[in-house]
């Protein structure tokens, strides 16, 4: 399975901060949640991400699970990083005519939309092979 199709499953769960099921997810809870249904891999084995981790500081602890690459050279299944200042949002590319992003808060529910939003492309990442 597709890490962006894995995703699409989450689609119409309302956005809850910190949430990590479907009774409510944030951009890390879909992209922890993605990669486990897509890939059979918990990137939090041991429980160490806490619920109120920063998303840089959630790359940055997950960092052995994460290919950083050029933003010029994103395609689908990348997780991508956007925001202002500090990273304020992860989300997921799913293929299109433009690359469209899955799990950014519009509207109060994880939803797909244009990867290009109001906020700047941060990062790209991409999950190594295990």
């Amino acid at each position: 399975m597709e890490l962006y199709e894995a995703a699409r499953v989450y689609k119409g769960v309302p956005w809850l901060d910190q949430g990590r099921s479907r009774k409510g997810l944030d951009c890390v809870g879909l992209v922890r949640l993605s990669i486990r249904d897509a890939y059979s891999y918990d990137i939090d084995p041991n429980g160490v991400l806490h619920r109120h981790m920063p998303v840089g500081e959630f790359i940055r602890a997950t960092a052995k699970f994460w290919l950083r690459v050029p933003k010029d050279e994103a395609r689908p299944n990348d997780v991508v990083a956007v925001g202002r200042n500090n990273v304020t949002s992860l989300g997921i590319l799913a293929p299109g005519a433009t690359l469209n992003m899955i799990a950014i808060p519009l509207k109060g529910i994880v939803q797909e939309g244009p990867c290009i939003l109001d906020r700047p492309l941060r990062g790209v990442f991409r999950c190594r092979s295990y």
